[in-house]
């Protein structure tokens, strides 16, 4: 079960959480952000920590909210490690969370493999990027 972890836990769980942290970034070949970043961003409530399993942590969810003119959108920044088999009740944990801090949508950045996964979402976009 994905369970969210309160920006002032987030340093009682980061010795844990910080090699899946690590591990996404260096599969995605993320180039903005470092694993202290996004520890930055979780304890300064930037970002959202989410985890599965406790003691022995098996995944972890990273969301951000973002506010726009005519939407709060609650946006999957980034997912790593065992999670339950059940996407779509990982996900619905996910928006039950962003509708309770007040979010209207929901999104994310995503391999395309995945997408195919995620019955209920649609795709919109693909974010590519070119190294200068």
């Amino acid at each position: 079960m994905l369970t969210g972890v309160p920006y002032f836990a987030v340093d009682d769980v980061w010795k844990e959480v910080e090699p899946f942290i690590a591990r996404c970034l260096d599969k995605s070949r993320e180039h903005r952000y470092l694993s202290q970043d996004i520890r930055e961003m979780l304890t300064s409530s930037d970002a959202q920590l989410w985890i599965q399993g406790w003691p022995e942590i098996d995944g972890v969810v990273v969301t951000q909210i973002q506010v726009f003119p005519r939407a709060k959108e609650c946006v999957v920044f980034m997912a790593c490690g065992k999670l339950a088999d059940d996407w779509e009740e990982t996900l619905a944990t996910l928006t039950e969370g962003a509708r309770k801090l007040g979010c209207t949508h929901a999104s994310a950045y995503t391999r395309p493999g995945f997408v195919k996964m995620l019955k209920q979402w649609n795709q919109r976009q693909t974010y590519i990027v070119k190294e200068l």
